[in-house]
This record gives structure tokens, C-alpha cells and sequence, in this order.
């Protein structure tokens, strides 16, 4: 099955106040890279133009840029943002959303995980082929995460990652696209978010956002 990140990114939810992580993201540009700017976007929803996420902007300064701050996770188990580089000091929020919505920045803006990472540019205008070089555990399993997704393989990365919280993550995602209208589709392709569940270790099971994923399951699939 294809699937496009876009649609898993639409349904991100609110953040709301709750537990603080702090995050160190660093930029590392090529030789041959020019560019002025960072850029770290946090959208809240990407189905909102006006969405008030956090935005952020550093200059790079001999072809280094750093991030380094706290973001509210809220109700989540994760935070996932958007960054990139770019000769311009104007870009804002909405324009980001709009391209990242639309496909047009879908290489230039790279798709992260907020926590601490290291990624090399060597093409200011392709980000996802970017290497991580320190760090980004939970960007890379994102990352596999959709890779296993494309090739049908979806319950081979929990079971794979049983004690992720990325897994935890994308299943949040599937019991939300049961809440919506697509729910036959879903059934179609057997992808059955209480056989999911099952393979997730008992500490995730056990944490607010999984009791609170078994609440919303066990409404679903009223006998």
C-alpha cells in the first residue's frame, strides 16, 4: 500500500499544556551549501494555515545553525516539526504549512522528531536525503516507520519496536483514521488496531497516552 506522509500529518492533534522536553537540533552545512537561515517549524495541525505552533529562526553562522529549547508535549507521547534552510528571513508559518501541505516543500523541509539530533546538508533544497549524524533515534524510526508502511509492512515495525514510543505514536494515527470515515478502508487492508495493541510492551500499554488509546479502541469496537 502507498501512502503519503501528508495524511498521517493532517490529523496531528492539539497541543495542549502538559510534561516539558527539552531538545538540541543542530544544522551542519556543506562546503558547497549556501544558505543564511534555519528554520524549526512545530506546527499543531497542518489543517490550519493560521495554526499558532512555535516557529522558529537562527542565522547560520559558518555554515552551522542550533536549536536548543523546551517544547510542551501536552497529552502527547512525542513532537514531531519541520526544519530547514534557506536564503530568506521572511518565511512564516503559513507559507510553511501551505508547501508542506501541498507537496511542494515535501525535500526541502525535512519531517523530525523534537529531540536531540545532528542532520548534514549537503542540498538545501532536498533535506530528506540529509544524514543524521548524531543522535535522532525516534527520527530515524519515524522515518523507517513510513519506509515499512509503503511495503505492507507496517506490523513489522511494532513488532519490531514494541517499546517505541513512535510506535505508540503511529498508532495513535490508525485508531484515529477508524474514528473518521475511513475505517472500511482500513478493515480492507487489515490493519486491526487491537491486534497493534497487543504488540506494544507493557510499559507503553501502561502510560497515560496508551490507557487513554485502549479507552478510545474499546468505544470502537462496542460488541
Amino acid at each position: 500500500m502507498k501512502y503519503t506522509k501528508t495524511l498521517f500529518l493532517l490529523l496531528l492533534p492539539v497541543v495542549t499544556c502538559g510534561q516539558a522536553m527539552n531538545y538540541q537540533i543542530k544544522t551542519v552545512l556543506g562546503t558547497n551549501v549556501k544558505a543564511k537561515y534555519a528554520y524549526l517549524a512545530m506546527p499543531k495541525n497542518l489543517s490550519s494555515t493560521q495554526d499558532t505552533g512555535k516557529f522558529l529562526i537562527v542565522p547560520i553562522n559558518d555554515g552551522i545553525a542550533e536549536f536548543k529549547g523546551t517544547v510542551d508535549l501536552g497529552d502527547d507521547i512525542l513532537k514531531t516539526a519541520y526544519i530547514f534552510v534557506d536564503d530568506r528571513a521572511n518565511i512564516t508559518m503559513p507559507e510553511t504549512i501551505s508547501k508542506v501541505k501541498e507537496g511542494i516543500w515535501s525535500a526541502k523541509a525535512r519531517h523530525i522528531v523534537v529531540e536531540d539530533l545532528t542532520v548534514e546538508i549537503k542540498n538545501k533544497d532536498s533535506l530528506a536525503s540529509a544524514r543524521i549524524t548524531k543522535d535522532g533515534k525516534l527520527t530515524k524510526e519515524m522515518e523507517e516507520y513510513y519506509q515499512m508502511l509503503n511495503n505492507d509492512q507496517e506490523i513489522g515495525f511494532l513488532k519490531k519496536y514494541p517499546d517505541s514510543p513512535m510506535s505508540l505514536f503511529q498508532l495513535q494515527y490508525v485508531v484515529l483514521m477508524y474514528e473518521l470515515p475511513l475505517r472500511s478502508q482500513l478493515e480492507a487492508q487489515g490493519r486491526d488496531p487491537r491486534a497493534y495493541y497487543q504488540l506494544l510492551s507493557e510499559r507503553l500499554r501502561s502510560t497515560k497516552q496508551g490507557v487513554a488509546l485502549k479507552k478510545r479502541m474499546d468505544r470502537l469496537f462496542v460488541k
